[in-house]
């Protein structure tokens, strides 16, 4: 491990952004400081590993809706959950094309930010999902029909319950060793691409992190 630079970490791939074909609820988007989401390590490197922060690009991020089976990316928030009777996913399509061929994972975690829970209900289960990747294909403008049917890879737990969510907080998810492995396999496709689901309830629970970018 010490002979391999070590890829620690998750960076992004454009998408084009369509406009919406019905109105959507008001979003609250406002945070006194926006926080990325980024994936950094919080160990110490292996001897000779090299570490990666990485951020997805804008449009590599965002939500779709059943509402109108659209995909939103460079918007300020990443919805996952249900809100008058529509289901929300959220989505990060992450570029691995900076970290070296022949790189050894050794750790890596997402973290994610709270940035609106006003129609977060007290109970529910909110899940991050690595999703299978087909060779080097990359996400362009993904539908609802899209993200909801992408085959899942592995969950990385454990999963969110409504108590961890509230904006400003950070929820962290890091990859124990059989998630490591998968993700090592990842690192021959250059990317990698996740979903945020919520609970599928009849009614409102729905939360939303932040991206960290405004428009």
């Amino acid at each position: 491990a010490s002979q391999q630079p070590v890829a620690e970490g998750l960076p992004s791939t454009p998408t084009q952004t369509p406009q919406p074909k019905a109105p959507l609820p008001k979003e609250n988007s406002t945070t006194s400081k926006p926080v990325p989401i980024s994936a950094v390590p919080t160990i110490p490197l292996v001897p000779g590993g090299v570490e990666f922060s990485l951020t997805p690009a804008p449009e590599a991020m965002g939500w779709v809706t059943s509402q109108d089976g659209s995909s939103y990316t460079n918007v300020p928030n990443i919805h996952a959950g249900k809100l008058n009777g529509h289901t929300y996913y959220g989505f990060l399509q992450f570029d691995l094309s900076a970290i070296p061929n022949g790189s050894t994972v050794s750790y890596a975690n997402l973290s994610l930010t709270g940035l609106d829970s006003q129609y977060l209900a007290e109970e529910g289960q909110w899940q991050l999902q690595l999703l299978f990747t087909e060779g080097n294909r990359s996400w362009e403008n993904p539908s609802y029909q899209t993200i909801q049917q992408a085959k899942t890879n592995i969950s990385i737990f454990p999963p969110l319950s409504a108590k961890d969510l509230a904006s400003g907080a950070v929820n962290t998810f890091t990859f124990g060793p059989e998630q490591i492995s998968i993700l090592q396999k990842h690192l021959e496709n250059n990317q990698l691409q996740f979903r945020l689901s919520g609970p599928d309830t009849a009614s409102d629970n729905r939360f939303t992190w932040d991206s960290g970018y405004r428009n």
